[in-house]
């Protein structure tokens, strides 16, 4: 019998916070585009943890498994308000790329979403084609897509940070003005394109360079109240302050006026 729980590495009583972090880190680690080399094991496995994560999401699929296991709801229960009019959705006809997608805050879609579609064109008797009404999924998706990002967000709402923290561990540059700066796991999967990516880190450029002027303006005020200091002394307490005057490092300034100078020779 299938194991949903032990698919996702959780225990039975798992917080619904827990199945959603067993989720997140087992997708990013078996999805299909990070493992090109083991492709085939790669799908199977995706399609394991979404459909685990699929059940133990919902919580009457996850009381139904707790009860019967793997063993089919003898009823299937429509999802949403758009399972009527004679055209009932069910979360079934989400693939594991939507559930992805929709987990991290990409709308779904990709082969299998237009596929489906494809296949709702129904034949009239005049030989017309009607289209699907598209309308009727909205409902659903909407649910389905706020309940998974109620609890997926960005330290402080930004996919980066400008240091080392629990959610951003691994460190990028970007490619103007090489500055490091810290990303999550899914950080290759959701800025994949060029253009986006440059637009992250034109960010990223802007804000550390704010910070950098910031902390520039704290090392020149911290010297200015040194010099004060040493205006108030003589002898060898003189000589020792302006020792330490003399060896401090304005490092902020001096990233300051490297930045500032790279800006400029860009611009010409």
């Amino acid at each position: 019998m299938v194991d949903h729980y032990r698919i996702l590495g959780v225990t039975r009583d798992a917080s619904d916070a827990d199945i959603k972090k067993a989720y997140r880190k087992e997708a990013l680690k078996w999805h299909p585009d990070k493992n090109p080399d083991q492709k085939e094991r790669a799908e199977r496995r995706f399609k394991e943890i979404s459909q685990a994560f699929k059940v133990l999401s919902d919580p009457d699929e996850r009381a139904h498994f707790d009860r019967y296991g793997d063993e089919p709801q003898r009823q299937p229960r429509p999802r949403g308000p758009g399972a009527h009019h004679g055209h009932n959705v069910y979360a079934e006809e989400l693939s594991p790329e939507d559930i992805f997608n929709m987990f991290f805050g990409m709308p779904p879609g990709g082969r299998r979403q237009q596929h489906h579609q494809r296949r709702e064109y129904a034949q009239q008797g005049d030989g017309n084609v009607a289209p699907i009404q598209l309308v009727q999924l909205m409902p659903v998706l909407l649910l389905l897509l706020f309940s998974l990002l109620s609890s997926v967000s960005f330290e402080g709402g930004s996919p980066f940070s400008l240091r080392p923290v629990d959610d951003h561990k691994l460190e990028r540059r970007t490619l103007g003005y090489g500055v490091p700066y810290y990303v999550a796991e899914s950080f290759d999967l959701l800025y994949a394109d060029a253009a986006s990516l440059r637009a992250l880190e034109d960010k990223v450029e802007s804000d550390n360079l704010r910070r950098v002027k910031k902390l520039c303006k704290h090392e020149r005020t911290q010297k200015q109240r040194m010099m004060e200091a040493a205006g108030h002394h003589s002898g060898d307490q003189r000589a020792k302050i302006d020792a330490q005057i003399a060896n401090y490092k304005m490092r902020q300034c001096e990233e300051q006026d490297r930045l500032e100078s790279l800006m400029r020779a860009a611009r010409h």
